[in-house]
Formats: C-alpha cells, sequence, structure tokens
C-alpha cells in the first residue's frame, strides 16, 4: 500500500470517528429517524417451559419423529431433563455474561430439542435441534421488551468422532449445554433497545 494512500485511510478514518463520537468518546444520539442504540443485557433471573404439548420419543431411530429426543441421561422425565440442560447452560451463560448491561429476565419457551438416538451417534451422527422462544423482560419492572425465536442447533458427532469426544468428556450433555450457554449469552449480547426517554 503507498504512503499517500495510507494516509488517505487515516484522515478518512478520523473524519468518520469525529463525525460519529462528541467530545469524551460518548456516541452522540441518533438523528431523527434513526433506531435508537441497543444496550447489552445482563441475566438477573431465567426460567424455562417445556410446554407439556410437545412430544416426547424415547425412539432410537435415526430422524427423530418428536418434538424432545433425547438420550443424553438415564432414561426419566424428559421435559425435566431438558429443562436441567436449560438451566445449567443460564448459569454458564450468567457467568460468561458478567454483571454489565440493562438487567433482564429471560424466559425460555421450548420448541425443539432432539438429541442423537444411541443409533445416530453410534453411526452417522446429525444435529442436536435446539429450537426456544426467548423472552426478556425488564428486572424491575417486569415489562416485555422482546421475544426472539433461537435456533442454537449445533452438529451431532457420530462414530468414530463421537466416542473420541466421549473420551475426552465432551458427551453430547456438554456439548449441549454448552452450545445453549453461547447462544443465551449471545442474545445479552444483542441486546434490547433502550427504555423510552
Amino acid at each position: 500500500m503507498s504512503v499517500r494512500l495510507l494516509r488517505a485511510s487515516m484522515v478518512a478514518l478520523c473524519l468518520v470517528s469525529t463525525a460519529a463520537c462528541a467530545p469524551g468518546g460518548r456516541m452522540t444520539a441518533p438523528a431523527e429517524g434513526e433506531a435508537p442504540a441497543r444496550a447489552a443485557a445482563s441475566l438477573a433471573g431465567f426460567s424455562v417451559a417445556v410446554p407439556e404439548a410437545l412430544r416426547v420419543s424415547d425412539s432410537e431411530g435415526y430422524y427423530p419423529g418428536a418434538d424432545i429426543v433425547w438420550h443424553g441421561d438415564p432414561y426419566g422425565d424428559r421435559r425435566a431433563q431438558v429443562a436441567a440442560l436449560f438451566e445449567e447452560a443460564a448459569a454458564t451463560a450468567e457467568r460468561l455474561a458478567g454483571p454489565e448491561g440493562r438487567p433482564v429476565l429471560a424466559e425460555v419457551s421450548v420448541v425443539r430439542f432432539h438429541g442423537l438416538s444411541p443409533r445416530a451417534r453410534l453411526t452417522v451422527g446429525g444435529v442436536h435441534n435446539m429450537i426456544y422462544d426467548l423472552t426478556l423482560r425488564d428486572a424491575a419492572t417486569g415489562a416485555v421488551l422482546e421475544t426472539r425465536r433461537v435456533d442454537a442447533s449445533i452438529r451431532g458427532h457420530g462414530g468414530l468422532t463421537a466416542l473420541r469426544a466421549e473420551e475426552r468428556g465432551r458427551t453430547q450433555r456438554v456439548r449441549v449445554i454448552d452450545a445453549l450457554a453461547r447462544s443465551l449469552v449471545g442474545e445479552l449480547a444483542r441486546g434490547v433497545a433502550p427504555p423510552p426517554a
């Protein structure tokens, strides 16, 4: 890159920075008609619902034929197990996201949760298909700020890859909780619109 081009780029960057920021380095208010800047959120509370209307299956087929398919815990109440996965993920997300940002209450309603059956895990793998509706409420007033549909799906290991992951402690349960936690952290970082002035 030539020196002349480099200088021109730096001048342009300085002009953009000066136009965007007020003295003291704070961003100026958005111009009329522009959307206000979104503020990161911090998790002040969390709840999860696994609706009774969701169909549960313990089938060991390759493709899930129900809303909830989970084999990452011993046989039992799959709805309660899925709720526990989200609760563990939320505790991790709260630590990772930290206390900065607008305090919100996060309410999750599970839409779909497909883990891998033992047959799929031992052979071809698949997808941990995890979809939920997330409602963010103001922690002080309880007012709904936003509701979003979130897809936190990840690739599910199969065959030798799954066995090697298990040996390293990366069970499907561990991977699912990590994915849900990253998803929640991302949604908090995405933030919410600021309260009206």
